[in-house]
């Protein structure tokens, strides 16, 4: 009947609403973001700007705050004292490895960074902790600029020598 079907697709917005209030009143607890839309939380408003998304919610929350992303809660940890704590916290009580590896491996390759054992990581995250530094990526900007352009005067798919602009298909360039 319509009142079963009513009750059936509002029931799981009214058990959303009621889950975020109480997960809000616990006092040991990050600040959450609000959603409306159960299970989805924020992953649309996060997938179509993520920077923009976490600025927001910086400054409504703090550098400290969680979201829920396709049905998990997401904490994040912003600024210095964030990056500090991620980069420094004991294995036993945090796990980069896993919130990490899903990312690092497709950039750094198989057994770098989190894809690799504990005493090797602590090794690559002393490297990585002085070479990743602000400072750092402005002396890589001028490499990485220079590789890029090397790449596009030589590729064939590109043909920057004849043309300033087009499109091309991007399996072919690799």
């Amino acid at each position: 009947t319509l009142q079963q079907f009513g009750l059936l697709v509002f029931a799981p917005f009214i058990y959303n609403i009621v889950w975020q209030l109480f997960y809000s009143l616990r006092k040991d607890r990050v600040p959450l973001v609000f959603y409306w839309i159960p299970w989805v939380g924020s992953a649309v408003s996060y997938g179509q700007d993520p920077y923009g998304f976490f600025e927001q919610c910086r400054e409504k929350y703090g550098d400290l705050f969680a979201f829920v992303m396709l049905g998990r809660v997401m904490t994040v940890y912003l600024g210095p004292k964030g990056h500090e704590f991620v980069f420094n916290a004991k294995l036993s009580d945090v796990s980069a490895e896993d919130a990490y590896q899903h990312l690092t491996t497709p950039v750094f390759g198989k057994g770098v960074i989190f894809d690799c054992p504990n005493a090797r990581l602590m090794e690559q995250k002393k490297f990585a902790k002085t070479a990743l530094t602000t400072d750092s990526f402005r002396r890589y900007v001028p490499l990485i600029r220079g590789e890029i352009l090397d790449y596009f005067n030589k590729s064939k798919v590109f043909n920057m020598k004849t043309k300033k602009s087009g499109v091309v298909d991007v399996l072919q360039s690799q």
